[in-house]
């Protein structure tokens, strides 16, 4: 029983830290995006 709680417990982990990376990426996108939109309105 402990082995399966151990790969659970590794499932979440990783899970949470899929999540994390996502959401960071996420906003990665659209901080680069709107920064480029702000360029663009500047330069025009």
């Amino acid at each position: 029983m402990p082995a399966a709680v151990k790969t659970r417990t590794l499932i979440d982990r990783s899970r949470y830290l899929a999540w994390n990376a996502l959401t960071v990426l996420v906003f990665v996108i659209l901080t680069a995006y709107v920064a480029r939109a702000d360029a663009l309105v500047l330069a025009g």
